[in-house]
């Protein structure tokens, strides 16, 4: 699949659909408010950033931007309509907590301006690609070499391109076979470069490597003379038996076992700057009021000390300090058994704290300081750290990067006590696939479905 092309449509549908809100926004203001002036208008300022931050929430949480639904008129218009219909909720549900200062008319003149605005964003969108899939703007026109289970699989993937590829033909030197799968044996291998200007053919496949065949390397030297894109497929099953990723040092591939976004140094920066930036956030505006009345309630009922610092393993399985609030009497199993349902070690505002997350808290510092971010695997005990890493295969690459507060596998229910091998494997699997699949926008959406899942309650949250 063109995942490049897939991409930027996403990210340009995303900027447009923004740039659609701001501009029904100002509109709205000036035809609801002519005497005001926006910018001097703190209530309405605090809004513009409120109606923002809600359609960017909104869109994440539904996952209306997802490649794989953009070109499917039913599924995207379905996750549209869905996300306008979870915007205006919560717009609303705003206006009802602070109504009074804004006007009732801008509401109403917003909300069904910016309704027929982002359904004509969607109507022309769709007719758009309608109309350059049938005029074979985006289309693709394909012969392939050879065919065994490589060129199977890519036939597969192939088929389910949303940008219009049409494979033609194969092409094989067995005078015995005359069609395969759904596409006919068209030529031999020496006919390939006819064919291809027969046939107004665009990209040429090769599941056969030069090695294999001395005539490859001729046919791709043609087909660049006659502006064909030629592409080879090799066969790597026989080296990796599982997904891989490929990587290049200048013209040199690199074939890794895995796609890591976090190895890559930017990203690394980026990632760090976010979690500063949340993190100092969080402790001036949250923790700086929070702490001295969470300490004063558990003074009045356990006393000292207020805070438990346990030690866990961390990126590259580097033994760190983590922070929380206490929600336990003292007791010598701290660090070492895992809190349980009922367990009688908890304290009465424990459980609150800990039903809460309130707890997790003091972890801001842990970002702060560098040994944890806001989002990655949940850090372990050295105890369980040990244990598990002999028990479930690939326990230890959760240590690639740095633990979280939260993380993929904690909103996807496999948060708190593993009672089970099983439950600990599906963890890791959850880990894995953040560490292979990172990005900022993740890594938000992550955090908002964290919020919404603490305000709903989590039954493992004990």
């Amino acid at each position: 699949m063109n995942t490049r092309f897939y991409r930027f449509i996403s990210y340009f549908l995303f900027l447009i659909d923004l740039l659609t809100i701001n501009f029904v926004f100002f509109l709205t203001f000036k035809i609801s408010n002519s005497y005001l002036s926006f910018f001097t208008d703190l209530n309405y300022l605090i809004l513009f950033l409120v109606v923002n931050c809600t359609w960017i929430l909104s869109v994440l949480l539904l996952n209306v931007y997802n490649e794989l639904n953009l070109f499917l008129f039913d599924a995207f218009g379905r996750t549209s309509i869905k996300s306008i219909g979870l915007f205006f909720l919560l717009i609303t549900a705003y206006f009802l907590f602070a109504g009074k200062y804004y006007s009732f008319t801008f509401l109403i003149h917003f909300f069904w301006i910016l309704f027929l605005s982002l359904f004509l964003n969607r109507l022309i969108y769709l007719l758009l690609i309608q109309h350059f899939n049938a005029s074979g703007f985006f289309q693709k026109r394909l012969i392939i070499i050879g065919y065994n289970e490589t060129a199977a699989n890519v036939i597969r993937l192939l088929e389910a391109d949303f940008i219009g590829v049409k494979i033609i033909g194969i092409c094989i030197d067995d005078e015995n076979v005359s069609s395969l799968s759904s596409y006919p044996v068209i030529g031999k291998v020496n006919s390939v470069l006819t064919l291809a200007k027969l046939h107004h053919i665009t990209d040429i496949y090769s599941t056969i490597l030069p090695e294999e065949d001395p005539r490859i390397l001729s046919l791709m030297q043609e087909a660049d003379r006659s502006f064909i894109h030629f592409r080879m497929i090799p066969n790597l099953d026989f080296f990796i038996k599982s997904a891989y990723h490929i990587d290049f040092i200048g013209p040199i591939p690199v074939v890794a076992k895995r796609k890591e976004p976090l190895y890559e140094s930017s990203n690394r920066i980026k990632k760090r700057i976010f979690d500063i930036i949340f993190s100092i956030l969080i402790i001036l505006f949250i923790m700086s009021w929070l702490t001295p009345l969470i300490s004063i309630l558990i003074l009045m009922e356990t006393g000292w000390p207020i805070f438990f610092f346990q030690p866990r393993n961390g990126e590259s399985n580097q033994v760190f300090s983590c922070i929380k609030f206490r929600s336990m009497k003292l007791n010598q199993q701290a660090h070492s058994l895992q809190a349980t349902a009922n367990d009688n070690r908890i304290t009465r505002f424990g459980k609150f704290l800990r039903k809460t997350s309130l707890d997790e808290f003091p972890q801001f510092f842990n970002v702060l300081l560098g040994s944890m971010s806001i989002v990655g695997p949940r850090p372990h005990m050295l105890q369980h750290t040990e244990i598990y890493s002999q028990k479930v295969d690939q326990f230890m690459l959760r240590h690639f990067i740095k633990p979280g507060i939260t993380g993929w596998a904690q909103i996807n229910g496999y948060r708190g006590e593993t009672e089970t091998i099983a439950a600990m494997e599906q963890r890791v699997s959850h880990d894995l696939w953040y560490l292979e699949n990172w990005s900022l926008w993740l890594d938000l959406k992550i955090i908002f479905s964290t919020f919404l899942q603490v305000l709903k309650g989590d039954q493992k949250a004990y």
